[in-house]
């Protein structure tokens, strides 16, 4: 019989360079491109805005983003116009501002998160909350007086007053949005 190969151990920096240099594609036959059907002519017409009845999307998209100018009084900021493309058809274009292009994007969605949260809770009136708080004093303030010990009560008005300080720099936060130049 004949001697018997010993196959040398690769190292791992030697399968990189094989998989680097050494490693070709297999050619691609060339298929015959087959004519469009009607379904995929529409799609494309869509897509490169050929389409002579407007495209409505399924949920609002930001089509086009530019950066406009670097802001002069914040540095590291930039100015950018978004162009958003709502569910009816419709497209307006709004300005943002962030470090990057992502930033403002995520600004832009963050802001529109907070403006739903702020219309919903300006169409109710206060009643819930103070009963709310009430209900937070009253609760603390029986056991308060059946066991003598206060710290009940003092959570209670430890836990609304946190409350109030949340409230209060969140919708600080919310007035100041978009004053960023």
């Amino acid at each position: 019989m004949g001697k018997i190969k010993k196959v040398k151990p690769r190292t791992i920096s030697e399968l990189r360079q094989v998989k680097n240099y050494g490693y070709k594609p297999p050619v691609t036959k060339k298929v015959k491109e087959r004519p469009l059907e009607k379904w995929e002519q529409e799609l494309s017409n869509k897509a490169n805005n050929k389409s002579n009845k407007q495209f409505r999307y399924d949920k609002r998209r930001a089509i086009d983003c530019k950066l406009i100018k670097r802001s002069a009084t914040h540095e590291g900021y930039c100015k950018y116009i978004v162009t958003i493309g709502e569910k009816d058809g419709t497209t307006h274009q709004q300005p943002v501002y962030g470090k990057d292009m992502q930033d403002a994007l995520s600004r832009l969605l963050w802001h529109e998160r907070t403006e739903k949260v702020v219309k919903v809770a300006e169409k109710g009136n206060g009643a819930p909350i103070i009963a709310l708080a009430l209900i937070a004093l009253i609760i603390p303030a029986i056991y308060t007086a059946e066991t003598d010990n206060p710290i009940y009560l003092l959570w209670s008005v430890g836990i609304l007053t946190v409350g109030y300080i949340v409230m209060s720099l969140w919708d600080n936060y919310v007035g100041k949005a978009g004053k960023i130049k």
